[in-house]
């Protein structure tokens, strides 16, 4: 009686066992992964603020570049009594603007005409150089400028020769400020006169104050003293696209907003200019900069596109994968031995009342349950180990977990021996 009270505790520790075992295994398994899934995820962080701090410092460096070509443009007028149109362009093709400074629309050069008084004069001087020079908008105003000289002069920027840019609100704020303050000063959002198709794009303008002599000390000698602009008018995605040319930037969405986020001051959006898809999945990381250029403040609003963010999470997924495949297999190698053992116990046991002379109908009926039984474990052992061994080869998280469901049948078929 006591040795069946001894077999049965140790069968019920036996069977207890293996999902002992599975529980910590996996556990192990999930702590790992979830290590693995932090250090990802704050390595993948550093590189989401790295292209962030790339786009942002493309930005500003770009518009370091294009203010020192307005600024020598300044110097050329401070270097001539009379700058000429012939002049003014072989200084901008000396200066290859398109090649060194991609998605810039052109230079040119905005005359301080005056008053009305003034207007006629001047129209009556530019034609006499340029024949096709028309002056625009009409109208009565306090003071008048024109774009006289604008390079390269295609389609476009032949359009905008002759307009008066103060004319418009959010220009002559920009300008303004410009002939104030004595420094660049970039427009808001704009729609260029240089639109003459379909494709328009959102534009902005940076001025760069010209005098007759030296920037004054104050800001009326400044407007007493001031002349014109040397100024670039830029077309937004054209400026973006010259801009971003590292493909790895394709992993951050971001859109720019002239002062404020809202979508009438919605400047460029990344993914809308390169026809990436947009996704309807909530970013893992989003930032928010602002960037203060020449006197205007840029939002940029960063999103991490999760497609990306999904590739780097192979690590988490290998480790996840193949600990729950071998901590399986453990709990499946220490099932069936389990049971191997119990139904040998079992045979024993036969054995034993054999060899004492007890051998009867229901002895032989067990002999021959014991038989089968340890037949039926040893085929359903096959079949699980080549289910597992196909898992293990298996990279795909899905199909390893498809693989380890077909494997329930012989599971059950063992358990139930």
């Amino acid at each position: 009686m006591k040795i069946d009270n001894e077999r049965k505790q140790k069968k019920i520790g036996r069977s207890i066992f293996p999902f002992l075992v599975l529980i910590i295994l996996l556990s192990i398994t999930f702590f790992a992964s979830f290590s693995i899934y932090s250090i990802e995820q704050q390595n993948h962080e550093k590189r989401f603020d790295d292209r962030v701090s790339k786009v942002v410092t493309l930005i500003e460096k770009r518009f370091e570049n294009y203010n020192q070509i307005l600024s020598g443009g300044v110097g050329l007028f401070h270097a001539s009594e009379n700058v000429t149109r012939t002049e003014f362009g072989d200084y901008l093709e000396h200066q290859n603007i398109h090649d060194k400074y991609p998605g810039i629309q052109g230079v040119g050069y905005s005359i301080f005409i005056g008053d009305k008084d003034q207007l006629s004069d001047h129209i009556e001087l530019i034609k006499e150089d340029y024949p096709e020079y028309t002056f625009k908008p009409v109208g009565d105003r306090d003071e008048y400028h024109s774009i006289i000289y604008l390079e390269p002069l295609d389609d476009r920027n032949k359009n905008a020769v002759g307009y008066d840019m103060y004319s418009q609100e959010i220009r002559r704020e920009a300008m303004d400020k410009a002939r104030m303050t004595g420094v660049s000063q970039l427009s808001g959002k704009v729609t260029l006169v240089q639109e003459i198709d379909e494709d328009v794009q959102a534009g902005f303008l940076l001025y760069t104050p010209n005098y007759e002599h030296f920037t004054g000390e104050s800001s009326d000698q400044r407007v007493s003293d001031f002349s014109g602009f040397v100024y670039s008018p830029f077309r937004m995605n054209d400026f973006m696209n010259g801009l971003l040319i590292d493909s790895e930037l394709d992993s951050v969405d971001f859109m720019i907003y002239d002062q404020k986020v809202s979508e009438m001051n919605e400047m460029y959006s990344h993914s809308e200019a390169n026809h990436l898809s947009v996704e309807n999945e909530k970013s893992q990381f989003e930032k928010t900069v602002e960037i203060n250029i020449y006197g205007r403040k840029w939002v940029v609003v960063f999103n991490e596109r999760t497609s990306f963010f999904a590739n780097d999470l192979s690590s988490t997924w290998i480790v996840l994968g193949a600990g729950s495949v071998i901590s399986f297999f453990m709990f499946f190698i220490i099932l069936f031995y389990n049971n191997f053992m119990n139904k040998a116990a079992d045979l024993n046991t036969v054995i034993d009342s054999v060899s004492r002379g007890k051998f009867d109908e229901k002895i032989n009926e067990k002999l021959l349950k014991s038989n089968d039984e340890l037949g039926t474990l040893a085929r359903s052992f096959e079949r699980i180990m080549v289910s597992l061994k196909l898992a293990m080869r298996e990279t795909d998280p899905e199909v390893k977990k498809d693989i380890i469901n077909k494997v329930a049948p012989a599971i059950n078929d063992a358990d139930s021996e």
